[in-house]
């Protein structure tokens, strides 16, 4: 039973509020855990004394009442006073505790059911809970270096596995180390600034919508300016080494200036329309390039809805919305929420959703923004990663973001602090989110179907395509110029000779 202040228990509940054995309290303190039942939250002598005195005194009474004890006896124990004494360790005494709590979460806030009758009145709740891909999760966390700010602050984290065909949360992470029953969960409560993890669904894929190519040739270059308000973009590096760059390439490398000039051509609200058909809503204040292009939010998303988002690339363009409930039976057994099929919505069409899936396999690959996260155990993966910053004068990182997927799994990972300034930033986390989601992946992968994407990547695609056309080229013009290729100087066919000899391999 629930005891409230997070315990679960009576001998949990006398450590938590007398600092005893249940074994050793006094009829008032055993009274006092008697009342807390009938409404954890209201009736702890943490959270409210008078209630607890009062509730403590009726069940006192109901004693006397019905002659279990004598009522001198029971007046001399009402007059106790209730003194709180914790040698509690809030070690969580409950499995998968975030997962717990989120599903008490969804129960309550989506399904408007009672939290305490939820909890003490005999309800089964069925869930999409992987227990091995929990431990997993849970495992990469207790082994990933995390840093520390120069107070000692720990650097917080959240992480969601989804499986996209259904929407089932199968792993959650709800902070680098668990606060309590019912405490804040990053993972499903609240939402961040996405960074460069939103192009996919805000850019690129109403560009393939609209027309454009996978190797079509978008902008680079910092210099150009947007609106009346001349808002301008730098790359993270802060350089534009290109004119111009095929679209995969810029997406694997994350350009800003590559996102931003291509949103402006596609129109804005064209992106902000796209976003909605993720489940991503955009308030105006956020009606801006920087936000809808960058993920510059105001508001921004959670790591389960940013994975709800990316289940459409796998789905062949519709998206999953994210679930851990699947359904709830009452003690009558009577079903009082059947959410056993998947909620979906179409987004895309399966064309576009395959391009963009041969794109985002760039990312991770050699080259790519998220090479050094390639999960450890050997899998490719698609998806993308996401920075951001404070502000462009200081430089303060604020966040990193790394959302992955394959055909039978999707994860998204945050990592930063729940306020950013010169003391909390990410500044000096070095290669902390490459290495927990390398980790991370690895194991959840290793004991996933393993099931392989069907389309290549876009950049072996293409890059291959233009070997072959030089190569096709070359011959033919070998072909042409034999003769004359003979009579060369020996210099001059040297430079053939290689040439052929390099295309020809």
């Amino acid at each position: 039973a629930y005891f409230g202040s997070g315990v679960w228990g009576v001998e949990d509940a006398s450590q938590k509020y007398f600092g005893k054995p249940a074994s050793e309290v006094s009829l008032s303190e055993a009274a006092v855990l008697a009342g807390i039942l009938k409404s954890p939250s209201y009736y702890n002598p943490i959270d409210n004394k008078e209630a607890s005195i009062a509730r403590r005194n009726t069940v006192l009474q109901l004693l006397a009442d019905n002659a279990f004890i004598d009522q001198a006896t029971a007046d001399a124990e009402m007059a106790e006073d209730i003194n709180v004494v914790s040698t509690y360790y809030a070690n969580s005494s409950y499995n998968y505790p975030y997962y717990f709590d989120a599903v008490i979460d969804e129960a309550v806030n989506t399904y408007g059911l009672d939290e305490e009758d939820l909890l003490n009145r005999g309800y089964k709740i069925y869930t999409g809970l992987d227990q091995d891909y929990q431990l997993q999760m849970d495992n990469a966390y207790a082994n990933a270096y995390l840093p520390t700010a120069e107070d000692g602050t720990l650097v917080q984290s959240a992480s969601v596995a989804m499986e996209p065909a259904t929407g089932d949360v199968l792993a959650v992470v709800g902070a680098t180390k668990y606060e309590g029953f019912r405490t804040y969960n990053r993972a499903t409560q609240m939402p961040m600034a996405p960074g460069s993890t939103i192009k996919p669904l805000s850019v690129y894929t109403p560009a393939l919508e609209a027309g454009y190519e996978v190797d079509a040739e978008v902008m680079d270059d910092d210099s150009l300016t947007y609106g009346d308000d001349a808002y301008s973009v730098s790359n993270y590096d802060r350089n534009s080494l290109y004119d111009t760059l095929p679209m995969y390439q810029a997406i694997a490398e994350s350009k800003n200036t590559s996102a931003v000039w291509l949103l402006d051509k596609l129109g804005i609200q064209r992106g902000i329309s796209k976003l909605e058909d993720f489940g991503i809503s955009i308030g105006e204040a956020d009606e801006n390039l920087g936000a809808i292009a960058l993920g510059g939010m105001s508001k921004g998303v959670t790591p389960v809805q940013l994975a709800s988002a990316y289940t459409t690339f796998v789905n062949e363009g519709v998206r999953t919305q994210a679930r851990f409930i699947t359904k709830i039976v009452d003690a009558t057994g009577a079903v009082i929420v059947d959410n056993t099929k998947p909620k979906t919505n179409w987004v895309t069409t399966a064309a576009v959703a395959e391009e963009m899936t041969s794109m985002l396999m760039g990312v991770y690959a050699d080259g790519g923004t998220g090479a050094s996260a390639q999960p450890s155990n050997g899998m490719v993966i698609a998806g993308k990663t996401g920075t951001t910053e404070l502000d462009r004068e200081t430089g303060y990182i604020k966040s990193q973001w790394m959302v992955g997927y394959t055909p039978d799994l999707v994860v998204a990972t945050w990592l930063g602090y729940d306020k950013t300034n010169e003391i909390y930033n990410l500044n000096n986390a070095g290669k902390t989110m490459a290495n927990l989601y390398s980790a991370e992946m690895g194991a959840l992968l290793s004991i996933s179907p393993q099931t392989e994407f069907a389309v290549a990547a876009a950049e072996e695609t293409y890059d291959s395509g233009i070997i072959n056309g030089l190569k096709n080229g070359l011959d033919e013009f070998m072909n042409d110029m034999g003769s004359f290729g003979q009579s060369l100087g020996e210099g001059s066919k040297k430079l053939f000779d290689w040439a052929n000899e390099a295309f020809g391999q």
